[in-house]
């Protein structure tokens, strides 16, 4: 009688982790059908695709009242843009699961993408020198000639989102301020070389 007892128990634990899997797969594959929130691809004119509502994407384009979306751009002084857009590569390639899609001008499209689930996560950077028209008179003649004019200092828009899913846990932010950290010290080194 006890066997029995215990056997049952043992059947029916079986059956809660085989019915939890499956509700726990079945979620994984609704967020990757279902589930995407961010457009694809590079910024055009200067301007970044807005983050949408849910809680997966950071901007430095975001209204600064906005905390869940908004962080700060990244900055440059005494540099040529093209040197930024170098360095830019330097310091984002360098970073593990980065790839980078696409390069035109003065912007930087790369993907990340995550260890374990695979999930990709896009990551763009538009290089704005202090000098530059209004987003909403740039053209892409005018990104092509300033692509190599000297500036000495400017701003590096960023964008950071996930694919797919709601939440990302702070994931994008934290790729951002990481991106920050290895950008300042290596322009803090690039100044220093020239001294």
């Amino acid at each position: 009688s006890k066997d029995v007892h215990d056997t049952s128990w043992f059947a029916l634990d079986v059956r809660m982790h085989v019915w939890r899997a499956t509700f726990l797969w079945l979620s994984f594959a609704s967020l990757l059908l279902f589930g995407s929130t961010s457009t694809v691809g590079p910024a055009r004119n200067m301007r970044l695709k807005p983050c949408p509502s849910s809680p997966n994407c950071v901007s430095s384009e975001a209204d600064e009242s906005d905390k869940e979306h908004y962080v700060a751009p990244l900055t440059y002084t005494g540099m040529t843009t093209v040197q930024v857009v170098k360095q830019l590569r330097d310091v984002v390639g360098k970073m593990s699961r980065s790839k980078l899609v696409e390069e035109k001008d003065l912007e930087l499209h790369y993907t990340f993408t995550t260890l374990v689930f695979r999930f990709v996560d896009d990551v763009d950077l538009v290089v704005v020198p202090d000098d530059a028209p209004s987003e909403s008179t740039v053209d892409a003649k005018a990104i092509d000639a300033r692509a190599n004019a000297p500036t000495t200092s400017g701003t590096v828009q960023v964008r950071s989102a996930s694919r797919v899913g709601y939440s990302d846990l702070g994931t994008n932010r934290r790729r951002v301020e990481d991106i920050r950290k290895r950008w300042n010290e290596a322009t803090r080194a690039t100044h220093a070389s020239k001294m």
